[in-house]
């Protein structure tokens, strides 16, 4: 599976043929800055004004996530218990 971003930068499609055909995935209503996914099913966006999204059943439905107030820029996630994100000013979280 991969994803791209759309011009407006909040809503992203997905392919599941290597880019032959794209399907609208989700409107997350705020700019995304970076898509992790763990492994097929889950997977993690963050973005602008506190965006932090987690999916579990391969970006079919998106839960928000409750994180400080930043702009995120970055996200990482090395196994179900240990990720980071990093904001604009230079901040990392675990």
């Amino acid at each position: 599976m991969e994803w791209c971003e759309t011009t407006n930068y909040s809503r992203h499609s997905k392919t599941n043929d290597g880019g032959l055909t794209w399907d609208l995935s989700y409107e997350f209503g705020y700019n995304i800055n970076k898509i992790d996914f763990l492994d097929e099913n889950i997977g993690y966006v963050v973005g602008d004004q506190a965006t932090a999204f987690k999916t579990i059943d391969g970006g079919q439905n998106w839960t928000k996530l409750k994180l400080q107030w930043g702009n995120y820029e970055t996200v990482k996630f090395l196994s179900n218990n240990v990720g980071f994100i990093s904001s604009e000013y230079g901040y990392l979280y675990k």
